[in-house]
């Protein structure tokens, strides 16, 4: 079993954020959720109004300005310039909050403030929607911004940031958080969990492998996720009362050849100490009354414009299920060929990355834990941007073996499972695919 890191909060502090009707406040009186309104959310701009500091109004209002202009997306470089001056901001405000909380008084623990940085984090990002290439530089400036949701969210909405972060560049987490919060409460322990990027997301059915199985999975795989991010995901699904017996651990043959300086991997480097102190704040956020009206069932009075994101793509109790929008639109096909070409134009291994990943695993294996690392399907299309085509995602896939054999993990080789048809794009399995891929698991979980 994996053991929980020593963080300052236990699984009772953060199942309080998920109830689904009421909470208990410090002096023991039962706090009910509001019910479900028709209103329409307040505007971003009608939020930055209800800051009670006026110095924080002023910066978080230019913040937001900048952040809606990013929103807009007109084309990568001004999504850079835009979203630049809001992190700036952003971590001006933090600092001014961390300097001085008093004035915002009460103001930190309310529906408004959280709903404040729910509608910056929406509008900053979304990059990838964005025309134009996702270059290096964007991948920088996502990785800035990131911090700066999270410097935001640790100053003005303490505790949150460990069900919402901005590190994490997207809105799974926050979906998968309150998944496994459910499950938790309602003591149903996970026996499988499936952890990976966008094609582990959408290759395989936690439902579907659940039923075959007799066994509880939930995929908690996330957009962009790289293996050297499963073991600080797994650490935060822990501390969400998650003790998978079974971990299994999507790779793809680009995600060995990420540069060792990509924006996600250097976050990693501020995880340990923003984490902790999130954390360390859910004690008291969950003695508060507008707690319960955070994350919860879809009736309750707060909506998170990030957590709407997620259930228009997963169903509510789906395990992490992923439902299948429509194809993806030719611009953004264009954009992730255009990101592929540029890996593959110098399909070196970070070694760095790979010893960091072989530790995870060997951590994982060590703790009890069955582990097994799943080469995902590689297209035609993908094949092709390789200089040595087929054979080059083959190597890169060996490296993954290596690393389960030197470790004592599974390995699970499904790089050629899936016929062409059965993708939706070069990187993603359609449903289809995902049909054949949850069948193979199936088959290796018993």
């Amino acid at each position: 079993m994996r053991r929980p890191r020593p963080l300052a909060v236990t699984v009772i502090a953060l199942l309080a954020l998920a109830g689904c009707g009421s909470t208990t406040t410090d002096g023991g009186q039962s706090a009910s959720t509001a019910p479900a309104t028709t209103d329409r959310p307040p505007s971003l701009d009608q939020l930055v109004t209800e800051i009670p500091s006026a110095e924080l109004r002023t910066l978080v209002g230019e913040a937001a300005g900048h952040a809606t202009d990013a929103g807009s997306c007109v084309d990568t470089a001004s999504w850079i310039a835009s979203a630049t001056a809001a992190a700036d901001l952003l971590r001006t405000a933090a600092a001014a909050v961390e300097a001085d909380p008093d004035p915002l008084g009460e103001w930190r623990y309310s529906e408004s403030a959280q709903r404040l940085a729910d509608s910056i984090q929406e509008q900053l990002v979304d990059v990838p929607s964005c025309p134009g290439e996702v270059v290096d530089d964007v991948l920088a400036v996502s990785g800035e911004v990131s911090g700066s949701i999270d410097a935001f969210r640790t100053a003005t909405t303490p505790g949150l940031l460990g069900i919402a972060s901005g590190f994490w560049l997207n809105f799974d987490y926050l979906g998968h958080t309150i998944e496994a919060l459910r499950l938790s409460e309602a003591g149903t322990p996970v026996d499988v969990v499936l952890i990976g990027d966008s094609t582990v997301k959408r290759g395989f059915d936690p439902l579907t492998l659940s039923d075959a199985t007799a066994q509880t999975v939930l995929n908690a795989s996330t957009d962009g996720q790289l293996p050297t991010m499963s073991g600080p995901w797994l650490d935060e699904l822990t501390e969400v009362g998650v003790q998978a017996e079974t971990v299994v651990i999507g790779v793809t043959s680009w995600g060995a050849i990420v540069p060792c300086d990509d924006a996600r991997t250097t976050l990693l480097t501020a995880y340990d100490d923003s984490r902790a102190r999130a954390f360390a704040g859910l004690a008291d956020w969950s003695g508060v009354p507008d707690a319960v009206r955070t994350i919860g069932e879809p009736e309750t009075a707060y909506t998170s414009p990030l957590l709407d994101r997620y259930r228009r793509s997963h169903p509510d109790g789906g395990q992490g299920q992923f439902q299948d929008a429509d194809a993806l639109h030719a611009d953004a096909v264009q954009a992730q060929v255009a990101y592929h070409t540029r890996l593959f134009a110098d399909p070196r291994v970070c070694e760095d990355a790979a010893s960091s990943f072989e530790t995870e695993v060997t951590d994982l294996v060590a703790a009890g834990e069955r582990v097994i690392i799943v080469a995902m399907p590689v297209s035609e299309a993908m094949a092709a941007l390789h200089p040595d085509r087929r054979a080059g995602h083959d190597a890169l896939f060996e490296r993954y073996r290596e690393t389960a054999d030197a470790a004592g993990a599974e390995f699970l080789d499904l790089s050629t499972a899936l016929s062409e048809d059965q993708f939706r794009d070069p990187a993603h399995p359609g449903p289809d695919g995902r049909r054949v891929l949850t069948d193979a698991l199936v088959a290796v979980l018993g």
